[in-house]
């Protein structure tokens, strides 16, 4: 009875020991798979719940904080003069044709109903390129605005802020004859000429609620 016993030991022991092993194995598949999912399931929250950056603006009315929404731009930008189409101002200006160094230009912007205008800037720019951008406004990124007076009795840069109820304002600026060259900070000099030859703009960056626009008004001199 004793060797019968002994005998049939394996028979017993090989069926429980497969099955231990399938149990491990379907442990292991669990496992692993279930932290696959997981890993799975974070990356698409992380994905879902990312936003972009986006600079802010204060009003001036209110003090209140909300997103800048600079005007559209078009996929086919012009070579000169540009307006901002989607501004809610108005820009009253006389055509500048046939100035002389010093010729005070006034312009007049005015916001559209339920609108304000709550400043502009001016610059004198080449009169071959749109002005589109904060970037291209700037004498030392865009290069293509004055850095400085082209000379003693005419304007680089002239800015007026509004006051309440912020309905309309109005801007002078003197254009200037003559050349100028200074540095960009990444594409080294640029030189700026404004005369007979080479006609120039007024360009009117024009500040309203959570935006903001730009106006090019074309200078022929004589």
């Amino acid at each position: 009875m004793t060797s019968n016993s002994s005998w049939l030991e394996p028979k017993v022991l090989v069926p429980s020991g497969v099955a231990v092993v399938a149990v491990a194995l379907l442990i292991l598949v669990l496992v692993f798979g279930g932290n696959s999912g997981d890993s799975a399931g974070s990356a698409s929250s992380v994905s879902s719940t990312s936003s972009p950056v986006v600079d802010s603006v204060t009003d001036p009315v209110s003090g209140a904080s909300g997103p800048v929404e600079p005007g559209a731009v078009p996929a086919s930008v012009p070579s000169g003069p540009y307006t901002t189409p989607t501004m809610p101002v108005q820009v009253d200006a006389p055509p500048v044709d046939g100035a002389v160094d010093g010729e005070a230009i006034t312009v007049h912007g005015s916001p559209e109903p339920g609108s304000k205008l709550y400043g502009v800037e001016a610059r004198l720019c080449r009169g071959d390129v749109a002005v589109v951008d904060d970037g291209m406004f700037t004498p030392t990124l865009g290069g293509v605005c004055i850095a400085k007076p082209l000379s003693e009795i005419s304007d680089s840069k002239v800015a007026v802020v509004g006051t309440e109820p912020f309905e309309g304002l109005d801007i002078t600026f003197r254009v200037g004859v003559g050349s100028t060259t200074f540095k960009t900070q990444y594409d080294g000099p640029s030189t700026i000429t404004c005369g007979p030859s080479s006609p120039c703009q007024i360009v009117l960056k024009l500040q309203y609620p959570k935006g903001f626009g730009f106006k090019g008004i074309p200078v022929t001199y004589r």
